[in-house]
């Protein structure tokens, strides 16, 4: 599935067929992926557009956890509102409230996130970085 994506990535990027060398692919390999196939395609985007050319290294790709982490049944508990609220808090945290490159890393175009932000109750707001 990776290589799919890399191809494709590549493709539309004009950087033709884009490798993994061996430590990428074991950390690919060895991820737990709790964002399953979106996580994946986003994790190799951006490993493609920030990355100098070349096969892609295990220091280009920036993954959610640590690679290799065990994926968790702590929130086995919470419903699915309640896991997408968390995650898209945890990303609007990391984003800075930026709506656009958040809706980017979820995978879902911006106006679905804000409709979700409503939907969720969620305050951007609260996530912004404070001005120096």
């Amino acid at each position: 599935m990776a290589h799919h994506f890399l191809a494709e990535l590549g493709a539309a990027r004009g950087r033709g067929g884009v490798g993994l060398q061996p430590d990428a692919e074991t950390a690919l390999t060895r991820y737990a992926w709790p964002g399953n196939i979106r996580e994946l395609r986003n994790v190799l985007e951006r490993a493609v557009l920030l990355s100098g050319g070349g096969p892609l290294s295990r220091g280009d790709l920036r993954f959610e956890a640590t690679a290799g982490e065990p994926a968790s049944d702590a929130d086995d508990h919470l419903t699915l509102e309640e896991l997408e609220r968390r995650h898209i808090e945890r990303i609007l945290r990391r984003e800075h409230g930026h709506v656009e490159r958040a809706a980017a890393r979820l995978g879902i175009p911006r106006s679905s996130l804000y409709e979700r932000l409503k939907r969720l109750g969620i305050n951007r707001s609260g996530f912004q970085k404070p001005d120096p």
